[in-house]
């Protein structure tokens, strides 16, 4: 059992002592109501009680003869004061004060079932979600443990070993409530392995040789360079994997993982726009996505420290976890892969003579395809996260930056659908929307996190990014004033028979 875990049966079961309470329910109402409603509610009565006696003129009037003070504001904050108050006539305080109980009643119930909730979350995270009696804790393997020290003082390898056998025998004949072995060992190859450094190393091996593949050997380094993004790709997805066995949670926890998943699941569209259009440029631009994702995500480990954190308790729910989380995390990553997909329109077609009429118009369909994708689990993750809003705050939208940032998403993607779909954009046009759609998406992805603000704050992280969110949006407009260059100057218009596009 590690020290954290020890120190929280320990504290748990204090608890259980000071309350003479093992069942898990009605020690969590015990511990809520003697150590949080109860402290809190003197306060709050006389909060209230002195807001309605300085809002009432008669008696506004008669408490600035008693306090001696002429402004609202310091008769208020001489009410306040616990001493001052509980001196007043009976007339004034008796009275108003039963008024402020009736109205503060229902308020305080509620917080005290919103606290009740998570501190029942707390208790079943150290007892087991499926114990509901505090199950007693023992000084597990210390007799073995104290043998072990002198032992190696003294030389005395016999003993030590014996020891140290026994205690490792007693430490896993009595495990942690919810630990599994295979979690352990799972987590063992995974810090040993390093998988999506490794992913990361793969991507940037890819991205070169499939940049030595438009120069020389094409099709074998082109061959070379997909499996390269394939075998990296699958070697991420077996380190998500082995984060879920680790943590017993949904893929989708916090914004590191967000990064592992999104680039996964971003890479696998770009793959698949490969197949569909054979160019190498879906290679390209998953070896790209990959490594810059996964060298972000990276930095943020290096920064943060432990990618394992601990859920804040409005996250601890396997249900939206693995709807909304997952959803909005899909309609990051589409919107994502369809603006590589619009650089790789614009560069492709820009500098190479690859870009034929018909393989515009291909690449163009891969690209709306793929933004449809985004706007589906866009708006529907949006949907869930509202969801998920009214059950934890009681409210559907607040206009809070991070569903703001959710909502821009849904509305960028419904606006380059219709301007697809009203003829104002064509091809060019559709791809350079698309690269301005990266920007929309990191702004809600990883801006909003750092700005510490609104009641999604707690995807933040230790260290600010902002200047690699800058960097990436200072990129991403370079690539769409390059798209404003007229067509005619493009490689792949001059052959056209047809008339170039002047604007989209």
């Amino acid at each position: 059992m590690s020290l954290p875990a020890a120190l929280s049966r320990e504290w748990l079961n204090e608890l259980a002592t000071k309350y003479g309470e093992n069942n898990v329910r009605k020690l969590a109402s015990l511990i809520v109501d003697k150590e949080m409603i109860e402290p809190a509610r003197k306060d709050l009565e006389r909060e209230e009680l002195a807001k309605s006696l300085v809002a009432d003129e008669e008696d506004f009037e008669k408490l600035k003869e008693l306090t001696g003070e002429e402004s609202k504001p310091e008769v208020f904050k001489k009410l306040i004061e616990p001493e001052f108050i509980d001196t007043l006539p009976k007339e004034i305080y008796t009275d108003n004060m039963e008024t402020v109980r009736q109205d503060l009643a229902p308020k305080i119930e509620r917080g005290r079932q919103f606290f009740e909730r998570d501190v029942v979350s707390l208790i079943q995270k150290i007892n087991g979600e499926n114990n509901e009696e505090i199950v007693p804790t023992k000084a597990i393997g210390l007799a073995h443990l104290k043998e072990i020290g002198p032992a190696y003082a003294a030389g005395d390898a016999e003993t030590f070993n014996s020891s140290l056998e026994a205690y490792l025998d007693e430490i896993d004949a009595n495990k942690p409530v919810g630990m599994s072995g295979m979690g352990v060992d799972v987590e063992s190859i995974y810090n040993r392995f390093s998988p999506f450094y490794l992913s990361m190393v793969i991507y940037l091996a890819a991205f070169v040789i499939s940049c030595l593949g438009w120069i020389v050997w094409r099709d074998p380094l082109k061959r070379a360079a997909y499996s390269l993004v394939v075998l990296g790709l699958t070697i991420q997805i077996l380190g998500i994997i082995a984060r879920v066995v680790i943590s017993g949670r949904p893929p989708v926890t916090n914004l590191y993982s967000s990064f592992i998943f999104v680039s996964a699941a971003g890479i696998l569209f770009l793959l698949i726009a490969e197949k569909i259009t054979k160019l190498g440029v879906g290679t390209l631009m998953a070896s790209t996505l990959g490594f810059i994702v996964l060298m972000w995500a990276w930095a943020m480990s290096i920064s943060d420290g432990d990618t394992f954190t601990v859920l804040q308790a409005v996250l601890d729910t396997q249900f939206w976890l693995s709807t909304h989380v997952i959803c909005i995390s899909l309609g990051y990553c589409a919107t994502i892969a369809a603006g590589f997909l619009g650089i790789a329109y614009i560069f492709g077609a820009l500098v190479t003579k690859v870009f034929d009429k018909n393989t515009r118009r291909l690449f163009a369909n891969v690209i709306y395809g793929v933004v449809c994708f985004g706007l589906l689990f866009s708006f529907f993750g949006t949907v869930l996260g509202g969801l998920w809003a009214d059950d934890s705050w009681g409210r559907f939208w607040g206009w809070d930056p991070k569903e703001n940032g959710a909502l821009m998403i849904v509305l960028w993607n419904a606006l380059v659908l219709h301007a697809r779909w009203a003829g104002l954009i064509r091809a060019r046009g559709l791809a350079t929307l698309a690269v301005l759609g990266n920007i929309v998406t990191v702004w809600s992805w990883e801006a909003v996190n750092q700005m510490g603000v609104g009641l999604h704050a707690y995807g933040g992280s230790e260290g600010n990014r902002m200047a690699y969110v800058g960097m990436f949006w200072l990129v991403n407009l370079v690539v769409v004033s390059i798209a404003l260059i007229p067509t005619s100057y493009w490689s792949s218009y001059r052959n056209d028979d047809t008339p170039c596009e002047k604007t989209a």
